[in-house]
């Protein structure tokens, strides 16, 4: 299992950015609340940086500080870097582009910005990413080749977005397990340097008899719902190699009012027991925590093993 968290600045009720903006989650809720936690499990997570996170010196100081706890990659919201920034101020604004709405030339180059602010920040270039708002298509794939990434974590099994634009990411057809991804066909397995990892997402309707998609996400599922999708991923996956589980969450959901999750520390009390149900239950199914990085070099050693 790996425990991945999109980390960004404090947002509000309706996802728009605090005003003025803040790094709470970052400077209060990693340290104090969620490392603990992880730490307790022998778990390291994965952090993904937003652009705005790196440009802090204060959660570079802090992310820095538990680099050897964890792993951090890089996150793409596309309005908070060049070219073609949306604001100069971004307290209290709206920050929804899809980073595949701009030309492939300016999303090239707004990935390689992130990815060399990341390296003048932590010293070491990320290899692992997430697409903001889980926009990420054969371009952003080829891209991340280019800039020699190990592990992309952008697509969502059964689900499709929309674009402030109208345009549409279609990740149903991805499958629900990782695979190695070349940009001439993001949804089959392939020969490629870049392994996908996609977020557990299941299809209730098929499997569990009622129409949801269960994500494995503190809000989006129930402990009994986490309990079915591990049953589901084992039956399914048991002839694979190895099987993988891949839950996410935003790292502002620890913040009461800095997302639409969570409104009081006592939400934020729930939140926590949740995610210590989910750990308890993966040690009692003998489920190992691991990085995404960790994933990809059993995932490459597998591969080699089978040739």
């Amino acid at each position: 299992m790996s425990v991945t968290i999109d980390t960004e600045c404090d947002k509000s009720p309706n996802w728009s950015n605090s005003n003025p903006l803040t790094f709470n989650s970052v400077y209060k809720a990693i340290p104090k609340i969620l490392q603990p936690l992880f730490e307790s499990y022998s778990l390291k997570p994965t952090y993904f940086l937003s652009p705005e996170i790196i440009e802090d010196a204060s959660c570079v100081k802090i992310l820095s500080s538990i680099k050897n706890n964890c792993e951090l990659g890089t996150h793409l919201h596309a309005d908070y870097i060049e070219p073609s920034k949306s604001f100069v101020n971004f307290s209290g604004r709206e920050t929804h582009a899809f980073q595949t709405d701009y030309s492939p030339e300016i999303e090239f180059e707004k990935l390689l910005n992130l990815t060399n602010n990341f390296k003048d920040s932590f010293k070491f270039f990320p290899k692992v990413f997430r697409s903001g708002r889980y926009a990420a298509n054969a371009n952003t794939i080829r891209s991340l080749i280019k800039l020699n990434y190990k592990v992309d974590s952008s697509f969502t099994p059964h689900l499709k977005w929309e674009s402030p634009l109208g345009n549409f990411i279609d990740h149903q057809r991805s499958p629900e397990q990782p695979y190695f991804c070349r940009p001439d066909d993001i949804y089959n397995s392939s020969v490629s340097t870049l392994l996908e990892i996609p977020l557990t997402i299941i299809d209730s309707t098929k499997y569990f008899f009622f129409n949801k998609k269960i994500w494995l996400r503190p809000k989006f599922s129930s402990i009994n719902e986490v309990k079915k999708i591990i049953n589901y991923v084992k039956s399914k996956y048991s002839n694979n190699d190895y099987i993988v589980l891949n839950m996410m969450f935003h790292s502002q959901e620890l913040i009461p009012n800095a997302s639409p999750y969570t409104k009081s520390p006592s939400d934020v009390d729930s939140y926590i027991n949740f995610l210590d149900k989910v750990f308890k239950l993966a040690q009692k199914e003998n489920i190992q925590f691991a990085t995404l990085e960790e994933i990809h070099d059993i995932a490459s050693q597998f591969l080699n093993n089978n040739k």
